[in-house]
């Protein structure tokens, strides 16, 4: 609205600033002021003109429009088609000036809001880099986990396939133990006892009546061998 209005009073001044201007010149210009809303953009910004400029830029449209010369006259500063030096231009160029102003003082404002805007912007894209990055980051940590867990499950299982093999193992061996302890126990029972049966033979042997009885067994023996010896010899002479 600011450009509008700045454009409608350079166009206003330069045209009223000239010596005779044309009614349709004049006419134009008060168009262009009036679409531009001049009179309430300097009641809203606070122009310089004040309420009595604006009143006096407000008759000078309202005039206008009814395209009556004589009705110009009756406007301040108008009389006798004399624009330069009536009322209506001074109050324009203040206008222009305050327009101006204001417009200048807009746009290094929004410069500086889009200044702002793009070093928000900025921060917020290293924000979204960084965060991404981290993202990255996180993914390849998750990865790496999943890793790590497919192959602690893999070890895992092994680990609780050969425990089973293992117990089998152990079981089966504490079986054969058992049977070994039992053969053994056996075998230790058997020996011990023919070692008794030894040790019972041994002792007989050894007593007393044994050795008189052995004594005369072969005593007996040896005179039935020499007997039969005698017997035999003869059998041989004869």
């Amino acid at each position: 609205d600011l450009i509008e209005a700045v454009k409608a009073c350079q166009q206003a001044v330069v045209v009223l600033g000239k010596h005779n201007p044309s009614m349709a010149q004049v006419q134009a210009v008060a168009k262009t002021l009036q679409s531009a809303r001049v009179q309430e953009l300097a009641m809203a910004s606070g122009s310089a003109v004040g309420r009595v400029g604006s009143q006096v830029v407000k008759e000078f449209l309202q005039q206008a429009a009814s395209g009556s010369a004589s009705a110009f006259l009756g406007v301040p500063g108008f009389q006798s088609y004399a624009p330069r030096s009536g009322q209506i231009f001074g109050i324009l160029q203040q206008m222009q000036a305050d327009f101006e102003a204001n417009l200048s003082e807009t746009q290094k404002a929004e410069a500086k809001a889009v200044e702002e805007f793009e070093q928000v912007r900025a921060a917020k894209e290293d924000e979204i880099a960084s965060g991404e990055q981290q993202i990255v980051a996180i993914d390849a940590e998750i990865a790496d986990l999943g890793e790590k867990v497919a192959e602690e499950t893999k070890a895992l299982e092994d680990t609780k396939a050969q425990l089973a093999l293992d117990t089998e193992f152990l079981a089966n061996l504490r079986k054969k133990c058992k049977t070994t302890d039992e053969e053994f126990a056996e075998r230790t029972k058997s020996r011990m006892e023919e070692i008794a049966a030894v040790e019972d033979t041994i002792k007989i042997l050894n007593d007393d009546e044994a050795f008189d009885n052995f004594d005369k067994t072969v005593a007996t023996g040896a005179a039935a061998f020499v007997q039969l010896s005698s017997a035999r010899g003869a059998a041989q002479a004869a």
